[in-house]
């Protein structure tokens, strides 16, 4: 397409453009849907040449860390090191040194789309509005699915949310995909960040608490949706142990020592926290 010839070209070079081409796809951060193949990066979010594979880019917003792009990297790393699903990952740089995140979309393979729906969209409830909890989102995963093991993943990431200080777990950050035979599953996981919330607290509660989570909250809501005391504890340890690896994954990505810093604050104080009676 003319359209995107002109944006095409080596991601160093091409990344200043479409930020100054602007747009976004929606969400709270300015986004571009480009196709990657190796280090070409091509403009356009609909039918791509052959090789080229669907990303999304992400620039960080005014209000962010400096370095938001390799933080957001460093998470994807660490949950992956927590046992949690994602689609791949990388930080795309300019010839001005700066670093971008990106990620593969997970609703394209190739040019075949699949459909998506979020979780707020297929409850009707407006993430703007804090109003729902972990237990409404564990009941549509079991409806919908029909999967333990998407539970079990779901049950994963809101005990990774609630150890990395990501408070921005709305209803439009988890999301579900239907494939070509009319099954739905959970997506992979997306837009795991350091995040402060509305309020200071969680967007969706965990058995009613949205400020201060603990152990307590976490087995009530796993029990209560079937999930074994062996199997909570495991996904505990595990989530605490990839999460206090932090500090490797923010070197590997590049996050600078103040952030660094200022994260592993937040995990020690939730660990704690999690952890009183």
């Amino acid at each position: 397409m003319q359209s995107q010839d002109i944006l095409a070209g080596n991601t160093d070079e091409v990344l200043p453009q479409l930020i100054n081409a602007g747009g976004s796809p929606g969400g709270a951060w300015p986004k571009v849907l480009v196709g990657v193949f190796n280090n070409k990066i091509i403009s356009g979010g609909t039918d791509l040449p052959e090789d080229f594979e669907h990303w999304i880019i992400k620039f960080p917003a005014g209000n962010e860390f400096p370095d938001a792009g390799p933080l957001e990297y460093a998470y994807s790393l660490m949950a992956r090191d927590a046992g949690i699903m994602m689609s791949e990952t990388r930080l795309f740089n300019t010839t001005k040194g700066d670093l971008f995140f990106g990620i593969k979309r997970f609703d394209r393979n190739g040019n075949t789309r699949f459909h998506v729906h979020t979780f707020g969209n297929l409850i009707h409830s407006d993430f703007r509005i804090p109003s729902q909890d972990y237990d409404h989102f564990f009941r549509l995963v079991t409806n919908l699915t029909k999967n333990h093991q998407d539970l079990i993943r779901a049950f994963r990431q809101m005990v990774f949310n609630l150890f990395t200080h990501n408070r921005d777990d709305h209803v439009k950050n988890f999301s579900f995909v239907m494939n070509h035979q009319g099954e739905w599953s959970l997506s992979p996981a997306y837009d795991l960040i350091y995040s402060s919330g509305p309020g200071g607290e969680h967007s969706m509660t965990i058995s009613g608490e949205g400020k201060a989570p603990t152990k307590a909250h976490v087995t009530k809501l796993g029990d209560n949706h079937g999930i074994k005391k062996k199997m909570i504890d495991n996904i505990v340890e595990q989530v605490s142990d990839a999460v206090n690896r932090f500090q490797i994954h923010a070197q590997t990505a590049g996050v600078s020592k103040s952030t660094g810093n200022k994260i592993v604050a937040h995990i020690k104080r939730n660990l704690d926290g999690f952890s009183r009676t």
